[in-house]
């Protein structure tokens, strides 16, 4: 038989990506949840205080899954830890469908971001070993993309549903996630790394499109890889102290700073109270619908476009459009919350912002840390790194959620818009002058890059 196709070799690795991504479709839920169901919730007796520790404790939560998948990673394998966090997953939806006390609502929110969390560390990984190098970036995205969906999910489903039907709705995707991801075979370099090998080699055919595929030279590769990575596995300490290893380290923490500190989740977490706040002629919860769907399809977008550039150029341009809107976003507050200077003639502004503002996020610092997580790392330190990565994300998710409100009462709305804006300029540079290229380099060549080998 010949060789298959480059459509068939490649359809089993999206199909398992894609069926890894339905966990970040769960954690865009998680995330869009708070929206939609504030008000509904203060409505119910729920004070100020504990609707921002709602939002506040499911970044405590994927912080919790961020230990647990440090180790999990590298002692069950990338299929099983994402494989286990489905059930947990769908029995904290329905505490946040079926109870109302406060503390079931903030355990209900602690087990879902946990269980998103999980995700977030996971997918990337798998998703990255799985991987061809000329698809790898797009299938990275495909994470953000499913997140995003996850989110505009919410947005739709809360518009017209109850709390109860809203979380109930919730507890759908983990339990379709586990009845594809079941069947996907595990990562090949996992493995290699556990002395699989006729497993792996059945994995790596399966991925490539069935058994005629040529995988020689890739196999050879990927053992290299993993016979570097076992000589080099020793102490925390032994497996930070080379130079790709901390240069990996400070450029996968920083993208996830960059990330938190342009003021994302606030977007993500505040969209109607924002549109409140803002005094917008539409109804907020349809401007949240509308800056869900714009998400949605600048990811997509963005799984098209992210192979046709590197992975700097989107970063830099991402974070100076972003910079932009929230300077924009602040003086249109700064007109409405301060002056007598009449504002009614651009109360589109907020939503022309927002949209624009997500549109370039998920063209670049919205998926691009997430998929270069699993790019950057050598394999002994994926787990631990990734998960440190991603402990770095949701400690600054937890600090930007809770305190936004906090911000506001302070500074003004105008000031915080400027604030994040201000980071997002500052993270642009940073990226220009620090961050290596991937785009198009298997996962020696970085390794190389990183150490400073030409």
């Amino acid at each position: 038989m010949g060789r298959p196709s480059a459509l068939r070799r490649r359809l089993p690795q999206v199909f398992a990506a894609l069926s890894a991504t339905l966990g970040g479709f769960s954690l865009g839920a998680v995330l869009g949840w708070t929206s939609p169901a504030v008000k509904p919730l203060m409505k119910e007796g729920l004070s100020d205080e504990t609707v921002s520790w709602l939002a506040g404790v499911t970044p405590l939560g994927a912080l919790a899954a961020m230990l647990a998948a440090a180790v999990l990673l590298d002692r069950v394998g990338r299929r099983r830890a994402l494989l286990a966090t489905a059930p947990p997953f769908v029995a904290g939806w329905l505490l946040l469908a079926f109870c109302r006390h406060p503390a079931a609502l903030l355990a209900g929110r602690f087990v879902t971001g946990f269980c998103g969390g999980a995700f977030s560390t996971a997918a990337p990984v798998y998703i990255g070993e799985i991987a061809e190098n000329d698809i790898r970036g797009a299938l990275g995205v495909c994470y953000q993309l499913m997140l995003t969906g996850g989110i505009l999910y919410v947005y739709v489903v809360g518009k017209w549903a109850t709390l109860v039907w809203l979380s109930v709705v919730c507890a759908i995707p983990p339990i379709v996630f586990f009845m594809l991801f079941f069947f996907m075979p595990e990562s090949p370099i996992f493995l290699l790394s556990k002395e699989r090998h006729e497993e792996a080699i059945r994995a790596l055919h399966w991925f490539r499109g069935g058994d005629e595929a040529d995988i020689t030279d890739e196999l050879l590769e990927t053992e290299q890889v993993v016979t570097e990575m076992l000589k080099r596995t020793g102490s925390l300490w032994d497996m930070f102290r080379s130079r790709a290893a901390a240069r990996a380290l400070g450029i996968g923490m920083g993208l996830q700073v960059a990330q938190q500190l342009s003021g994302v989740i606030i977007i993500i977490f505040f969209s109607v109270p924002i549109f409140v706040a803002a005094g917008t002629s539409m109804d907020p919860s349809d401007c949240a619908i509308v800056v869900g769907a714009v998400q949605v399809g600048s990811t997509l977008l963005s799984t098209v476009l992210v192979e046709r550039a590197g992975r700097r150029v989107w970063l830099v341009l991402s974070l100076s459009s972003m910079g932009t809107c929230l300077v924009l976003l602040g003086i249109y507050f700064h007109y409405h919350d301060h002056t007598r200077v009449p504002v009614a003639g651009i109360s589109w502004l907020p939503l022309l912002a927002m949209c624009t503002y997500l549109l370039t996020c998920s063209l670049g610092i919205g998926p691009l840390p997430w998929a270069m997580i699993g790019e950057l790392f050598p394999g002994e330190i994926k787990g631990i790194a990734s998960s440190i990565c991603g402990g770095t994300n949701w400690i600054l998710c937890f600090i930007v959620s809770k305190t936004f409100t906090n911000m506001v009462d302070a500074f003004g709305t105008d000031v915080t818009f400027w604030i994040y804006g201000g980071t997002c300029f500052g993270a642009t540079t940073w990226v220009f002058f620090f961050v290596i290229e991937t785009r198009n380099k298997s996962l020696a060549q970085i390794q190389k890059e990183l150490e400073g080998v030409s």
